[in-house]
């Protein structure tokens, strides 16, 4: 029995420090590596800087990602030069002309309830989607007939791979002037057109702020305030 209770702890034991050193490793440390992360003073005085309180714009659009699967098919994460070419291609790494182009850091997270990482790259990497693309217009077609935007994949007989979000506009009649969001594609019945709904505008609004190529956070050391320069000493009095 008690031979039996032995074996019970240490396997409870290994059980312990099987969860605990990688929540140690992956959760706490970086946690607190980050949390006390301060603006970096040079960014901050070209107006370029975030920080720790860095407002996430387009959380309902955020919503509409997750909800729609688009993480299923697209990263948010610049690799690293040793994993992969994404800085040196036109956008994927961030605005090349503003010499901006740079991978990925934690503090780009930073802020965020949750990071849209994903884990295929069935099409192309988002994080700087907001750099590369402007128009609200070529996103939404992009949204609703993809189809109708990517040419063929090369050697092979079928368009792109990604959905058509149809469900997320409406057919609705047109009354006086045709609206300027509506979505122009061919095949629409005469006297109708496709309009966002509430859920396109907001998935674009997130699609178009997604930009991780500001300047990043320095150490509290570059933050701090440069101490004041002593003083001259007074000449004597003669």
């Amino acid at each position: 029995m008690k031979t039996e209770r032995c074996e019970l702890c240490r396997l409870l034991t290994r059980l312990a420090l099987a969860f605990a050193v990688p929540w140690l490793l992956l959760v706490l440390l970086p946690y607190f590596r980050l949390s006390g992360i301060e603006p970096s003073r040079a960014a901050a005085l070209a107006g370029q800087d975030y920080g720790p309180a860095r407002a996430i714009s387009a959380s309902a659009g955020e919503k509409v990602y997750a909800r729609e699967g688009c993480a299923f098919c697209h990263t948010q994460m610049v690799r690293p030069t040793f994993l992969g070419s994404d800085v040196w291609r036109p956008g994927w790494g961030g605005d090349e002309a503003a010499n901006r182009s740079r991978e990925t850091r934690p503090e780009d997270y930073l802020g965020e309830t949750y990071a849209h990482l994903g884990y295929l790259r069935v099409g192309p990497d988002l994080s700087n989607f907001g750099a590369r693309v402007h128009d609200r217009a070529a996103i939404h077609k992009m949204i609703y007939a993809p189809s109708a935007v990517f040419q063929p994949m090369e050697n092979a007989g079928e368009q792109t791979v990604m959905p058509a979000s149809k469900h997320l506009y409406q057919l609705k009649p047109i009354v006086g002037q045709p609206s300027d969001n509506r979505v122009d594609v061919d095949g629409v019945e005469p006297g109708f057109e496709i309009l966002p709904s509430a859920d396109a505008e907001a998935l674009v609004d997130y699609l178009i702020s997604r930009r991780k190529d500001r300047l990043v956070t320095a150490p509290k050391e570059e933050s701090a305030p440069a101490a004041p320069a002593p003083a001259p000493a007074a000449a004597p009095a003669k």
